[in-house]
């Protein structure tokens, strides 16, 4: 995406809606001269004035993205930036994690242990909170959106686990697949794992793509254009590698005999 991408967008979409341009003026309340403005890239227009023309000219938001990017160089609005909002705006969350269960849908002993890897500073109890307030994040989510999950991650991620660990993490995963909006697809032990730290896309209800990739300190949000292709690719690889939803039931109803 390119800062001359709104103008652009807006003279394509006028012309093939068939509206001049005082007539698409006259919509928003505005004169023909300031639409040609607009499509010359001379200025931009508010953004209620944005999302009228991307009413008025039926881009399912491509045109309010594009605005979004040019008036502020992010595709992403301030009040999505927290990852709980960028949840709970989208339709569908792919999360990609190359070595453990997407923290969205691990069960409380799993955080739990994962925490205690971690060297989580603070109490038994205070742990237990945490983990606990961890695993009630996709329920919280179903009940704030009810977005779609993808999950995937490697098989060696659950039958690496102690015993009880992974009874109680493989139950909750079944669980979620057959009964909420949740897939998960295992990566075979024998398939390499190209991917070295966990990528997560949130496809927006708007339209937009929001991807987020680990660093040390946390998630991170990529609002560049070519960050979001870059992970996009790598999670569409990944899925490729791995197993079809009903083959990667099979392995943990396998896990629990």
């Amino acid at each position: 995406m390119s800062a001359q991408d709104f103008c652009k967008l807006l003279k394509e979409a006028r012309r093939n809606a068939g509206i001049t341009q005082d007539a698409l003026g006259r919509i928003v309340g505005v004169v023909g001269g300031t639409v040609s403005r607009w499509e010359n890239g001379e200025n931009l227009p508010d953004r209620d004035v944005a999302e009228a023309l991307d009413r008025a000219l039926k881009c399912n938001g491509r045109l309010i993205r594009a605005w979004q990017y040019e008036a502020t160089g992010s595709i992403i609005p301030h009040w999505r930036r927290p990852l709980e909002q960028l949840r709970r705006a989208s339709h569908t969350i792919e999360a990609v994690v190359p070595n453990a269960v997407p923290d969205l849908l691990q069960a409380v002993s799993y955080a739990r242990m994962m925490l205690e890897e971690a060297m989580y500073p603070g109490t038994d109890e205070e742990i237990q909170r945490v983990a606990e307030r961890q695993a009630s994040q996709y329920d919280l989510l179903r009940s704030n959106g009810n977005p779609w999950v993808v999950a995937v991650f490697p098989v060696y991620a659950l039958t690496c686990l102690p015993d009880g660990v992974r009874r109680d993490q493989v139950n909750r995963l079944l669980s979620l697949t057959g009964a909420a909006r949740v897939r998960v697809h295992l990566i075979p032990e024998d398939t390499p794992v190209s991917l070295v730290a966990p990528v997560v896309l949130f496809h927006q209800r708007d339209g937009g793509t929001v991807a987020a990739g680990e660093h040390v300190r946390g998630l991170e949000v990529y609002d560049e254009p070519t960050d979001i292709e870059r992970l996009a690719g790598q999670a569409k690889r990944m899925l490729g590698a791995a197993l079809p939803m009903i083959q990667s039931r099979t392995l943990m109803e396998g896990m629990l005999k």
